[in-house]
C-alpha cells in the first residue's frame, strides 16, 4: 500500500473535543504539505497508507494498525501548547511530527529521506502550503486560466486567475473553507469554458464560480 497521508491530533478520549478539533485543523496545512510531497515517492508499506500521530498524556510504546491506518502515540502537554504564540506553532508541530516519525520507524519502515526533504522545503517556503490545482489555456478566446490553492493554519482558499493577451483580467478568491480536506476536497475540480464564461465546477459538475471575460462579470451560485 502506498504511504501518502499524515495526521497529527490530540487523543480524542482524554482531551476535550473543542481542543482536539482546533488542534487537528491547525495541523492540517503542515501534514497536507508533507503528504503531498512524499506521495510522489510511492513508498510501499505493509498494509497502511495513513499515519496518525496522536498526542497523549500517557503515550503507549506500541503502534496500532486498524485497516489502512497506523497510529502512534507521542507525548503532548496542553499547557505547553497553550503558552506558544502562533508564530511558534509551525516548529512545534514539526517537532511533534518528527517524534512520531522517529517512534514509528523503530517498528515500521518509513520514507524518512523524503520526509526530511519535505520538511526542509516547508521551512524554506516559510511554512507556506500553496499549490496549483489546474492550469488551462483557451486558445480561441486567448485566455490562460489557473486555479490555485492555499492551506493555512486557519483556512483553505481557492483562487482563480485569468490572463488575456498577457494581462491579468481577474484574480479572485472563489472559495474558502475551514482548513480540513473533508471540507474542501469535493468543492472544486474542473476548469472549463462554457457559453462564453470561464467556469469552475465541483466534483459533481455543479457550478462553483463563473466569469464572463467579455463583460468582466462574476457569478457565484447560492450556497448548497
Amino acid at each position: 500500500m502506498v504511504f501518502s497521508q499524515i495526521f497529527l491530533y490530540p487523543d480524542l478520549v482524554t482531551f476535550p473535543q473543542e481542543f482536539t478539533s482546533s488542534f487537528r485543523d491547525r495541523t492540517r496545512y503542515v501534514c497536507n504539505f508533507i503528504g503531498r510531497e512524499i506521495s510522489a515517492a510511492k513508498f510501499q508499506t505493509p498494509g497502511f497508507k495513513r499515519l496518525c500521530i496522536v498526542g497523549s498524556q500517557n503515550p503507549s510504546p506500541a503502534c496500532f494498525q486498524i485497516d489502512s491506518a497506523l497510529s502512534v502515540e507521542i507525548g503532548l502537554d496542553r499547557e505547553e501548547y497553550d503558552r506558544l504564540s502562533k508564530e511558534e506553532l509551525p516548529e512545534y508541530f514539526l517537532a511533534l511530527l518528527n517524534a512520531g516519525f522517529e517512534k514509528t520507524s523503530r517498528q515500521f519502515a518509513l520514507p524518512l529521506e523524503q520526509i526530511d526533504q519535505a520538511i526542509s522545503k516547508f521551512r524554506a517556503l516559510n511554512y507556506k502550503n500553496a499549490w496549483t490545482h489546474v492550469e488551462k489555456t483557451f486558445r480561441m478566446e486567448r485566455l490562460k486560466c489557473k486555479l490555485s490553492c492555499e492551506l493555512t493554519m486557519d483556512r483553505f482558499s481557492l483562487t482563480l486567475n485569468v490572463n488575456k493577451n498577457g494581462s491579468t483580467i481577474l484574480h479572485q478568491e472563489v472559495l474558502t473553507t475551514p482548513p480540513d480536506e473533508v471540507s474542501f476536497h469535493h468543492r472544486f475540480k474542473e476548469l472549463k469554458f462554457v457559453d462564453g464564461k470561464v467556469v469552475v465546477q465541483d466534483k459533481y459538475g455543479r457550478l462553483v464560480f463563473a466569469f464572463d471575460p467579455q463583460n468582466l462579470e462574476c457569478t457565484n451560485p447560492p450556497p448548497n
